[in-house]
């Protein structure tokens, strides 16, 4: 991505104007992932735990932060794994209350 972003700076086109053409992506990837989910349940799903929704939400974060400084981005990174394991460890549902057991973790929750 960073490469692509370089690339099409040198050429002149703005932030915002490349962040349309990754919104535009992330959502074709979202609904891709989504209705692929879709099809192998059989029926109307929201799960976002396969690839193709998770890469779609990820690019969107890592270009809000393309232009920050290495530590800065590495500070987001940081606080955005210490939100997702206080989340696995605080968010406790029933049959999703283990947060060290396989299959009983938020993560799992459909």
């Amino acid at each position: 991505m960073y490469l692509s972003y370089q690339s099409k700076k040198q050429k002149g086109i703005g932030w915002l104007q490349n962040f349309r053409h990754i919104l535009i992506r992330s959502v074709k990837l979202f609904l891709l992932g989504t209705g692929l989910q879709c099809i192998y349940a059989g029926k109307l799903v929201w799960e976002l735990w396969n690839v193709l929704t998770q890469l779609s939400i990820t690019t969107i974060i890592a270009y809000l932060i393309i232009n920050q400084s290495v530590k800065v981005q590495i500070l987001i990174s940081l606080l955005l794994l210490i939100v997702t394991k206080a989340l696995y460890r605080t968010v406790l549902m029933p049959g999703f209350s283990q947060p060290f057991t396989e299959y009983h973790t938020l993560g799992w929750l459909r």
